[in-house]
């Protein structure tokens, strides 16, 4: 009998040794606590959670939705921007294309150079004002200081005339395009020329005293006139 107490009690593990303990001591173990039913005050509250975490997922998808067709709103909308843009343009280029065939079939058909000069004339004026019309403005770069961030210099000539870095032509006009450089302007600069170098020095030393002429006296033996034979009696 004995024996068999000793094996029960070894066969035991220590989780239900400490459940037993419980028992004895009269505190609910783990798995009685939560076969416990709820109150209804729990079940209510757990009922309100659920319905609140609902709210919050179908809020969560409205609003994803809703950024969707943000996105995809914008998307048309810059591209009906863009496209309003062009269009824009293309029509003011039409009035300038209008004036570039006028000016070939006039040329084609007058040899006056002054009817061709009047139809370039006014075809610049009307592309000046198609440009302008969009901020973009000619600088006229001939006679200002050179800039770096507005002129680009292609060439540097010497001229005393002007001052120095001073822009004295123009070989690509810049533009402006609502007050920032849309292109640089391809410039000729001026530089000071160099100062002329004094002349060399002349040469002093024992030169001089071999360049001088001598006086007769000083003259060879060799160069001494010939007296002729001395007579003897």
């Amino acid at each position: 009998m004995s024996d068999n107490a000793e094996n029960a009690n070894a066969e035991t593990t220590p989780f239900e040794a400490d459940a037993e303990r419980a028992q004895s001591d009269g505190t609910p173990d783990a798995a009685s606590s939560e076969a416990a039913p709820l109150t209804p005050e729990q079940v209510e509250e757990l009922k309100r959670k659920a319905e609140e975490s609902d709210e919050y997922l179908d809020l969560l998808k409205r609003t994803k939705a809703d950024f969707a067709n943000y996105q995809k709103r914008v998307e048309e909308d810059r591209r009906r921007w863009s496209q309003n843009a062009q269009r824009e343009v293309l029509a003011n280029l039409l009035m300038t294309a209008d004036q570039c065939r006028v000016a070939a079939e006039k040329s084609a058909t007058d040899e006056s150079v002054e009817s061709l000069r009047g139809a370039l004339s006014l075809l610049w004026s009307e592309l000046e004002k198609f440009l302008a019309s969009f901020g973009v403005k000619a600088v006229d770069a001939t006679g200002a200081e050179f800039d770096p961030a507005k002129h680009q210099a292609v060439h540097v000539i010497e001229r005393d005339d002007v001052p120095d870095s001073t822009v004295i032509e123009e070989i690509v006009r810049g533009y402006e395009f609502n007050g920032q450089v849309l292109r640089t302007a391809q410039v000729v600069v001026s530089k000071k020329p160099k100062p002329p170098e004094p002349p060399p020095a002349a040469e002093t030393g024992s030169g001089e005293d071999e360049a001088q002429p001598r006086s007769p006296d000083e003259r060879p033996a060799a160069d001494a006139p010939d007296e002729g034979p001395s007579s003897t009696e």
